[in-house]
């Protein structure tokens, strides 16, 4: 008699995060990782993490850090990180080495990857649900909001060329989600042609794949600047009684 084994489809999708941690303090004028400054207690990597911890399609979570960051981080992920497997990378140079880095220890199996920038806490788990909704559909897609102000283009003398339509124009934000083989592509003609981009986005816009852009909201902000910090403390408070 004859024995078949018929394997078993996965009923689920592997989605990897990658959280960008390699940043500096510089333009927030601190000595140390603006991630690692605190509020009300809790660092803002921590924040981040938070919500990609919540969302139980993430599979796996890839931190990917400055060496001199590496035991306070480790430390940090420790405590916080408790439900997922995670990883953490040693970054390079540009946030762009930072990322490749990353993607080389994503798990064999997965097949999405969010790429977050760590300095933006308030990222919300419907906005990366959403993401992962379209990349699942149209394999690229990145999250941003419609710009408010009218954009000029200057020459190099500050004098304007021209003035876009502004339901054209977006304000990108992160996350970033992709089809893992995609993603790769793309980063993999970047070390080949030297080229580097000003986000995940337009490596993949590079080899000539459509990228969607979903609405997300204009509280997803980045902590740059002590005035970005000052936003970000009160919203995170106005987030934490409203829960």
């Amino acid at each position: 008699m004859k024995i078949m084994i018929i394997k078993s489809k996965r009923w689920f999708t592997v989605i990897s995060v990658i959280i960008a941690c390699a940043g500096s303090g510089k333009r927030m004028k601190t000595e140390k990782n603006k991630i690692l400054l605190e509020i009300n207690g809790k660092s803002i990597l921590q924040y981040t993490c938070e919500k990609f911890i919540a969302c139980s399609q993430i599979s796996e979570i890839i931190l990917v850090v400055s060496e001199v960051d590496f035991t306070t981080i480790k430390d940090l992920a420790e405590k916080i990180i408790i439900d997922k497997p995670y990883k953490i990378v040693i970054g390079g140079s540009e946030r762009q080495y930072s990322i490749r880095n990353a993607l080389q220890e994503i798990s064999s199996d997965s097949e999405i990857v969010l790429i977050h920038d760590g300095a933006r806490p308030l990222v919300t788990t419907n906005t990366i649900n959403k993401l992962i909704k379209e990349v699942n559909e149209n394999s690229c897609a990145i999250v941003g909001v419609k710009v408010k102000d009218t954009i000029k283009v200057v020459d190099d003398y500050n004098i304007v060329c021209s003035t876009p339509r502004r339901e054209y124009l977006w304000s990108i934000q992160t996350p970033q989600g992709f089809k893992v083989d995609i993603i790769k592509k793309a980063y993999q003609q970047a070390v080949q042609e030297g080229f580097l981009g000003t986000d995940d986005a337009s490596l993949v816009e590079k080899i000539n794949m459509p990228v969607k852009v979903i609405e997300g909201e204009y509280t997803n902000l980045k902590v740059t600047t002590p005035e970005d910090l000052k936003i970000i403390e009160t919203l995170l408070e106005n987030e934490v009684q409203n829960v």
